[in-house]
């Protein structure tokens, strides 16, 4: 895995965890990889952290580290990075090395829990599209007494993380196709 992909505030974010007593630090470690693994009693990991925060811990410390913590496994576990690179990456800072043994032990033991989180997660509505259509129509009269109007009928399927399937149907002119096209084209680009 290209380290620099992971940016160097994460990095410079977890070089501080040093300070951190190694019950605390163990505490956080085990708060983000639970609530990566989406375990429902953590998934509002934010009140687990001010707990910490109100047993004695610096705030703004441990909601940094909440953060790069979090960026950090997810970055690795969605490239199903092995325990190794963790290790190689954490051994650059300057870190206990009970932090580091934590870390990674966590790490390779919630690996499989946390790819099964991140696939089962979707963005865009948990919906994606599985089918589309289209037909060119010509309206000879409308209300607005347009004549020989080219009308295109966009036929959508989707399907969200149940399995449910929903259909969308629009109604577009020319401009409108050439507007879609053009976003489908950048999303296209985005992804490449």
């Amino acid at each position: 895995m290209d380290s620099s992909i992971i940016s160097d505030t994460v990095l410079s974010s977890l070089s501080q965890s040093s300070s951190l007593d190694l019950g605390t630090f163990n505490a956080l470690v085990v708060i983000v990889s639970k609530m990566l693994c989406r375990e429902e009693k953590y998934l509002d990991s934010e009140v687990r952290v001010k707990k910490l925060v109100e047993e004695g811990g610096d705030e703004a410390l441990l909601t940094s580290l909440h953060s790069s913590l979090t960026c950090l496994l997810t970055l690795l576990s969605s490239q199903n990075s092995p325990p190794d690179v963790l290790t190689q990456l954490l051994e650059d800072l300057p870190l206990p090395p009970s932090h580091i043994t934590s870390l990674v032990s966590t790490y390779t033991s919630s690996l499989p829990l946390i790819r099964s989180g991140l696939t089962n997660t979707t963005t865009f509505a948990n919906r994606r599209l599985i089918n589309f259509a289209w037909r060119l129509d010509y309206r000879v009269r409308s209300s607005g007494a347009s004549m020989n109007e080219p009308v295109f009928l966009c036929n959508f399927r989707t399907v969200d993380n149940e399995g449910v399937e929903r259909e969308e149907e629009i109604e577009c002119g020319i401009a409108g196709v050439k507007d879609m096209l053009f976003k489908v084209g950048q999303a296209g680009e985005v992804l490449k």
